[in-house]
């Protein structure tokens, strides 16, 4: 195996090991897809945070605050659409897949 794909499968799993840690889970956990302030639970307290991230507010002083999980929809943009599932998915109007 070329020495190059070694180090980025070895690199890829430090990162994700790194990332799961930050919210304070294990590697072999689940998390909860935008579950941005790491309580395992996706609640309006997550749509908040997201809502001040999306106004420009300075999130970098809050401590549990995973930018890794802004994404809700997966579509590669963090925008009003993955406020709206959140916000959606918070207010227990529904189960919400984002994968409509």
């Amino acid at each position: 195996m070329n020495k190059f794909k070694v180090l980025f499968i070895s690199l890829s799993m430090v990162i994700a090991v790194l990332v799961a840690s930050y919210c304070g889970v294990s590697a072999a956990s689940t998390t909860v897809e935008g579950d941005i302030n790491c309580d395992n639970k996706l609640t309006s307290a997550d749509y908040n945070l997201l809502e001040k991230y999306l106004a420009g507010y300075d999130t970098t002083k809050i401590s549990t605050f995973d930018t890794t999980k802004l994404d809700y929809n997966g579509d590669g943009a963090i925008d009003l659409q993955d406020l709206l599932a959140i916000g959606y998915y918070a207010s227990d109007m529904g189960m919400y897949s984002p994968n409509y």
